[in-house]
């Protein structure tokens, strides 16, 4: 949304195309490009230049695009950054630095060129210097200024600086110089050759990065003067150290990375690498391995060529779980993503990458898997024991009931039979069987009810019970053992 300018349902379902105002010459670039992807070609990031359709802005964005799968459908993943910022700093330094060195040689030329003549004529002189842009001043051997232009007045004006300046020491008028300034002077008197140098100065409590040019002027084959050609580079200087200052953060991000990183050339040999790499692979912190070969780190050669194939397929590797040995031969599980970087003729060059040890989260994976597949067998085991064991108790149940039914039935036709002339205590004790023997089918029927509760076949419905009468049915059941014993 925001580097298009658009909501995300403005942008779904439109041609990415379309999405954008591209150059006419850029088009088919695109096109190419989607047609190298399809054809398995994983081409460079690009850089190109575009105006938004939703407000015609010109940008600069670089463009990464692959093939990927999501919902078993293959779409095409576009990576897209806006780099318009870096672009134009990059622009504007490159054009900086041009047009420096255009004006350093065309300036060199000119006051080469003029020097004698100017020497000659005063009035001439000054009127050439206050041509050129370029703030300068002239001092003699006693280094003291006798000349300055229009522009260097202008520039001390600029910086709060006293414009009086002509007769006076350099010294004098600018007490800030650093002693090398001196030298610098006095090098190019006694040698008669032209100092460039750089440096930076702090005015009025603000940093100014100047180059200046010293060029002598000679009369009779001894320099008399030198022309000091002031350029104020404070904001060329101050791009140069933002990339340098990003190029540093990007470093010592590296460096303090906990994952190894690595940045080898195509044939193997290692062109950069952070601590982490090192500690994992078992080197002293002090050693560096620029330069050596990194199949040093595979444990089978053949994990080397599949992580190498699958580059050259797909320009990239992701999430790549390989074992591979560190100094002393140890053995690690390190998980692997990288990508190939080519050159302009599309030829792989280098392979960049990161890595980190999961020996442990490796192991205790094949351990869980190890444990889920001895928990699947005795599971199996356990429904088969189980199954073995209801079986029983269903058989077992069944064959009870048998006798049981001939007990109950005999039991039932002697006391409807003969109930008449047996006395009363048999009597009581033929039904005291025939209650046990319910019972007993009862149970039966329960142990029956209990497998299938185990086999979440059947619910228990629970009711209220009568603890007093269960007692006394107990104790009636067992009245024959208390008389046996004459127990009271």
């Amino acid at each position: 949304e925001k580097l298009f300018n658009r909501k995300i349902e403005d942008l779904i379902n439109k041609n990415f195309l379309d999405v954008s105002i591209k150059p006419e010459k850029v088009l088919p670039l695109f096109k190419q490009r989607y047609q190298d992807i399809l054809n398995g070609i994983v081409p460079e990031s690009i850089e190109v230049q575009i105006s938004r359709s939703q407000d015609g802005r010109l940008m600069w964005i670089s463009i990464d695009d692959s093939l990927v799968e999501i919902g078993g459908r293959t779409v095409f993943q576009v990576l897209i950054q806006d780099i318009t910022e870096k672009k134009i700093a990059e622009q504007e330094l490159h054009k900086s630095q041009e047009e420096l060195k255009i004006l350093n040689r065309e300036l060199e030329q000119k006051v080469l060129e003029r020097t004698k003549d100017l020497i000659e004529s005063e009035e001439q002189y000054r009127t050439t210097i206050n041509s050129l842009n370029d703030p300068l001043h002239v001092i003699n051997r006693e280094l003291r200024i006798i000349l300055s232009n229009a522009a260097f007045d202008h520039w001390l004006v600029g910086l709060e600086l006293d414009k009086k300046i002509v007769s006076r020491n350099v010294f004098e008028v600018f007490p800030f110089l650093p002693d090398e300034v001196r030298n610098e002077y006095k090098q190019v008197f006694n040698t008669g050759e032209i100092l460039l140098t750089e440096g930076s100065l702090f005015i009025n409590e603000k940093e100014i990065f100047t180059e200046t040019r010293k060029i002598p002027i000679f009369s009779e084959g001894r320099v008399i003067q030198i022309i000091t050609i002031i350029r104020d580079i404070t904001e060329s200087k101050k791009i140069e150290n933002q990339l340098k200052e990003s190029e540093v953060n990007f470093r010592n991000m590296i460096t303090n990375l906990d994952e190894g990183y690595y940045k080898v050339e195509w044939e193997g040999k290692i062109i950069y690498h952070n601590p982490a790499f090192v500690r994992i692979a078992g080197y002293e912190p002090s050693e560096k391995l620029f330069g050596k070969d990194l199949p040093f780190f595979w444990e089978d050669m053949a994990d080397r060529e599949e992580y190498i194939g699958e580059l050259l397929k797909n320009g990239l590797i992701r999430n790549y779980v390989v074992p591979v040995k560190k100094k002393d031969g140890e053995q690690i599980v390190v998980q692997v993503n990288a990508h190939l970087i080519k050159n302009d003729d599309n030829n792989p060059i280098a392979i960049e990458g990161t890595f980190s040890d999961i020996t442990e989260k490796f192991r205790l994976e094949q351990e869980l898997l190890e444990s889920e597949k001895k928990l699947r067998i005795q599971n199996i085991e356990l429904k088969k024991l189980d199954k073995v064991k209801n079986d029983f108790i269903s058989m077992a149940a069944h064959e009870l009931k048998t006798p049981l039914i001939s007990i109950s039935g005999y039991t039932d036709y002697i006391l409807m039979k003969h109930r008449s002339q047996l006395n009363p205590e048999i009597t009581t004790d033929l039904l005291t069987v025939q209650r046990n023997v319910n019972r007993l089918e009862v149970l039966m029927d329960q142990l029956l009810d209990v497998m299938k509760i185990d086999e979440n076949e059947l619910k228990l419905q629970k009711e209220l019970q009568n603890v007093s009468k269960i007692i006394n049915d107990c104790l009636d059941e067992l009245s024959y053992l208390i008389n046996e014993k004459n127990l009271e």
